[in-house]
C-alpha cells in the first residue's frame, strides 16, 4: 500500500510485519508462564483481569518498541544492522536515561528467567516425573521441584555462557512449545476433540516443524515459522485424536466415591467453580493425598453420572457447575445439620458464617494469615469462602500482595 514517504506491506508473512507481530504476541500470551502465574492466584477473578492487562501491556510495549526503532533510524540513518539499534541509541541519549533503559533490560531479563525457570520445573515435575513415576505424595513432589530448580538453573547458566547462538534458538524452541499450547486451549475451549495421543503427536509435530524450518534450514526468512507451525499443530491434533477414538468418556458405572461426595457437598454449599471446589476441599485433599487433577477427573465422572452439569459446554462457563436434582439429593444425605441450618437461614454454610461473624467484629480489614490462624482454616479454603462472600456482597477484599478483607454493611446485617 503506497502512503506518503513510503509503502506499507499489507500481507507479509515474515518478520518484520504487522500480521506476524500480532500472531507472535498472541503466541507469547498463551505460553506456560502466564498459566503458571494464574494457577497460583488467590482470586479467580484476577485471572481474567490479569490476562487482559497482559494483552494490553504486551501489545503497547511492542508498538512502542517499533516506534523507538523508527526514531533510531532517523537519528542514525547509516545503521547497517537493525539489531544494533538499541545499543546505538544508548550512546547518544543522556546518560541517566540510558542507565534507566539498562535497568529495565536487566529487570525484564531477570523476570523472564525466573518465571521460565518456575514454569519449566513445574512442567517437568508435573507432566514428566509425576506421570512416569506415579508420584502422589506432595512432599516428595516438592523435593523433586527443589532439586530440579537447582539443576535446571545451573544448566541454564552453563548454556548461556557456552552457546552464544542460544538465545535465538531458545526463541525458536519457545515457538515450538507455544504453538501446541495455543491449539490445546482452542480445543479445550471450543473444539472438544483432542485426546492424549493427539496432544503428544501435536508436540512432536510442532518441534519437528520448528527444527526443520528454523534451525536446519533458513526457510523462516521466506515465511515465518509461526505461519506454518500453528496450522500443522491444529491439523495434527484433530487428525490423530479422531483416528485414535477421540476424547475418552468417563465411566458411568460404579458407586459414588467418597471424593465424589465431597465434590457434591462443596457444590451444595455454594462453591460452584473448579477453583472454589479445590480451595474448599483443601483439608480433605491434604489428609487424603488428593491432587487437584483428581478433583477435575471426578467432576467429569459426576457429570457423566448425572449428578452435576456445566453451565455451558464451551468457553468460560464450562468451568461453572450446578447440581442436578439427583446430585442435590445425594448431597443432602451427607449435609451436616449445622450447614443445613446456616444455608436455610443465610444462604452460606456454617464455616463461612463463622468467618463473616469474625469480620463483623471489627471495622478494619483483616489479613488472610491472621484469619487462617484465628479460625484454624487453611488459606486456600479461606480464599474460597472470601470469594463467595465477596460475590454475594457480604464482604470486600483489598490489596494484592497482602490480601485483606472486611465485612460490608450488608454482611454485618446478616449476622446481627
Amino acid at each position: 500500500m503506497n502512503v506518503p514517504f513510503g509503502t506499507i506491506p499489507v500481507i507479509k508473512f515474515v518478520v518484520p510485519s504487522v500480521l506476524t507481530f500480532l500472531l507472535q504476541h498472541q503466541s507469547l500470551l498463551n505460553q506456560s508462564p502466564y498459566w503458571t502465574r494464574a494457577a497460583g492466584t488467590r482470586d479467580a477473578r484476577a485471572v481474567s483481569k490479569g490476562w487482559l492487562w497482559t494483552v494490553l501491556i504486551t501489545y503497547a510495549c511492542g508498538i512502542l518498541g517499533a516506534i523507538i526503532g523508527i526514531y533510531t533510524r532517523m537519528l542514525i540513518p547509516n545503521l547497517q544492522n537493525p539489531a544494533l539499534a538499541l545499543g546505538s541509541v544508548l550512546t547518544i541519549i543522556p546518560v541517566p536515561l540510558a542507565a534507566l533503559v539498562m535497568c529495565g533490560l536487566i529487570a525484564a531479563t531477570m523476570s523472564t528467567c525466573d518465571i521460565y525457570l518456575v514454569s519449566g520445573i513445574n512442567q517437568l515435575v508435573r507432566d514428566v516425573a509425576q506421570y512416569f513415576f506415579k508420584i502422589e505424595d506432595t512432599k516428595r513432589l516438592l523435593n523433586w521441584a527443589r532439586w530440579g530448580t537447582c539443576i535446571y538453573g545451573l544448566l541454564a547458566v552453563v548454556f548461556a555462557i557456552t552457546w552464544t547462538r542460544g538465545l535465538g534458538l531458545l526463541f525458536a524452541f519457545g515457538t515450538a512449545i507455544g504453538a501446541p499450547l495455543v491449539i490445546f486451549y482452542l480445543d479445550s475451549w471450543l473444539l472438544k476433540i483432542g485426546n492424549g495421543k493427539g496432544a503428544l503427536a501435536t508436540v512432536v509435530a510442532s518441534l519437528g516443524t520448528v527444527l526443520y524450518w528454523e534451525i536446519l534450514t533458513a526457510n523462516y526468512k521466506q515465511v515465518h515459522t509461526l505461519w506454518l507451525v500453528f496450522p500443522i499443530a491444529l491439523v495434527t491434533l484433530v487428525v490423530v485424536s479422531v483416528l485414535t477414538g477421540g476424547r475418552p468418556k468417563p465411566s458411568t458405572k460404579g458407586p459414588l466415591s467418597e471424593l465424589g461426595v465431597q465434590v457434591l457437598l462443596a457444590l451444595r454449599l455454594g462453591y460452584n467453580t473448579g477453583a472454589k471446589i479445590t480451595g474448599i476441599l483443601a483439608p480433605y485433599m491434604k489428609n487424603n493425598g488428593v491432587q487437584a487433577s483428581q478433583i477435575h477427573e471426578e467432576i467429569q465422572k459426576l457429570e457423566a453420572m448425572g449428578y452435576l452439569e456445566r453451565e455451558s459446554p464451551r468457553l468460560v462457563r464450562q468451568l461453572f457447575f450446578k447440581l442436578t436434582d439427583k446430585g442435590k439429593e445425594a448431597a443432602d444425605q451427607r449435609l451436616s445439620e449445622e450447614d443445613r441450618v446456616a444455608l436455610d437461614a443465610h444462604g452460606i454454610d456454617a464455616g463461612t458464617l463463622k468467618l463473616l461473624k469474625e469480620l463483623s467484629r471489627t471495622h478494619t480489614p483483616l489479613g488472610i494469615d491472621y484469619l487462617a490462624e484465628k479460625l484454624k482454616i487453611y488459606s486456600l479454603q479461606l480464599v474460597a469462602m472470601i470469594e463467595n462472600l465477596t460475590e454475594m456482597g457480604l464482604a470486600k477484599s483489598t490489596g494484592f500482595v497482602r490480601l485483606r478483607v472486611q465485612a460490608t454493611e450488608k454482611g454485618k446485617q446478616v449476622v446481627a
